[in-house]
């Protein structure tokens, strides 16, 4: 214990004279010794160390990422085969393209054994050498600072005329070998690191050399292995499915999204759309018509609904039934009769007697219950047309209608006609 302390007190007495120097060297109070070549030496040393430290970091890193790349693509072959029913052509092409990853893995695994066995094997055995070189150069930094404080106490001494000869010569005798020491250190690091240096430029060519080989056959090898099922998969056009149809109800004319709650002023039967319950403002009075005022979305599948923050919450009834139509010139005057509803629960008010209704303006007031959506908020949706709506007897349907398009529309096949947005299409047919 007694030999512990006794290092321990060493070690802080020798810390402290050595900060001492630093502090006296930096405000100019004490000599340096200095070698500028082997600074500039150590230097290129260092930034050589720190690049092939992460050439090999990056390398191993590339290992990995494909390895986890493969376990991906595997996972995925897998779950798209479950997709299918077995002995159907789509399912023994999703089998071979699991066999594919499977081939894929074994020339990955091919390549990692290359590289492991001829660059970053070789390369992380090569790299400590560097490692050793700094902890030399901070020995001999060490070396360094005793050295001057050693002659720096030594120099003190020799210029007292009293000095003590014994100590005198006890500190002559501590900068000697010190400075033996530092410069034997010094001479070794001057022929280590340039020879490192030359070494490591020509033993690094053949080590990139085997990546980059390595790398290009794996490259050509997957690239094989993928030809060869082109076969399989060359009449599928994917970009035909790009903007595929929905086949499901579109959102804005699901029965999901009628809202059948009359107690709070809302009317039966009238669809509350998730579009329309944020972008449809409250009527500034009740009516169960709407003018050519009415700021209704185009494309809201029966025009209104209620208007809440919070969709099942409704506050003010939004009643609108009109469809979005730009014309020219006032329509013809329409006479509507509305259906019964037929969707009532004990909090719905009874139904009451059909009265007809005559409306004139630019937008005609229809039976909203026999409406489809215009503009659907569904691009693949878009250009349906209105419903027949069964004319009156003294009243003809129109022939035609105008809509604005609200989307582009390329055409899916010859049937179809494309458009753009803006465009006014004139409808002429609504069967």
């Amino acid at each position: 214990m007694a030999e512990g302390k006794k290092d321990t007190w060493k070690s802080i007495k020798t810390g402290f004279a050595r900060t001492t120097q630093k502090v006296l060297t930096k405000v100019g109070q004490a000599e340096e010794t200095k070698n500028q070549q082997y600074v500039d030496e150590l230097a290129k040393t260092e930034q050589l160390y720190t690049s092939l430290k992460r050439v090999h970091e990056n390398a191993t890193k590339y290992l990995e990422l494909l390895r986890s790349q493969s376990v991906e693509q595997n996972e995925a072959a897998q779950d798209i085969l479950a997709l299918y029913d077995a002995n159907t052509p789509e399912y023994l092409m999703a089998m071979r393209q699991l066999e594919i990853s499977a081939d894929i893995d074994k020339q990955r695994i091919l390549l990692d054994q290359h590289i492991r066995q001829f660059f970053t094997g070789p390369l992380g055995e090569y790299i400590p050498q560097f490692k050793d070189i700094k902890e030399r150069a901070k020995i001999m930094e060490s070396r360094k600072i005793d050295m001057d404080r050693y002659y720096r106490e030594y120099s003190g001494l020799l210029s007292k005329p009293n000095s003590d000869k014994s100590r005198l010569s006890h500190m002559e005798a501590k900068y000697n070998a010190m400075k033996e020491g530092y410069y034997g250190l010094e001479s070794e690091m001057m022929q280590d690191m340039p020879r490192l240096q030359q070494d490591c430029s020509v033993l690094l060519t053949p080590f990139i050399a085997a990546f980059v080989k390595a790398t290009a056959l794996y490259n050509t090898n997957i690239s094989e292995t993928y030809n060869a099922s082109f076969s399989s998969f060359a009449h599928i056009k994917p970009e035909q499915y790009a903007h595929h149809r929905k086949p499901i109800t579109p959102q804005d004319s699901s029965e999901a999204y009628h809202n059948y709650r009359s107690s709070f002023g809302g009317a039966p039967g009238l669809l509350a759309s998730p579009s329309s319950l944020h972008s449809s403002p409250p009527p500034s009075s009740s009516s169960s018509t709407s003018s050519s005022s009415s700021s209704t979305r185009p494309g809201s599948v029966y025009g209104g609904g209620y208007q809440n923050s919070n969709y099942g919450e409704p506050s003010a009834p939004v009643i609108s039934g009109t469809i979005p139509i730009e014309s020219a010139k006032p329509m013809p005057v329409f006479t509507t009769t509305p259906p019964p509803s037929h969707h009532h629960d004990h909090h719905d008010h009874p139904p009451t007697s059909s009265t007809a209704t005559t409306t004139t303006g630019l937008y005609p007031t229809i039976d909203t219950t026999k409406i489809v959506d215009v503009f659907s908020s569904d691009p693949s949706q878009n250009y349906q047309t209105p419903l027949h709506v069964p004319p009156t007897t003294t009243t003809p349907y129109p022939t035609s209608l105008k809509a604005k398009a609200i989307y582009d529309f390329a055409g899916e096949d010859e049937g179809e006609v494309p458009f753009k947005k803006g465009d006014i299409i004139v409808i002429h047919n609504t069967d």
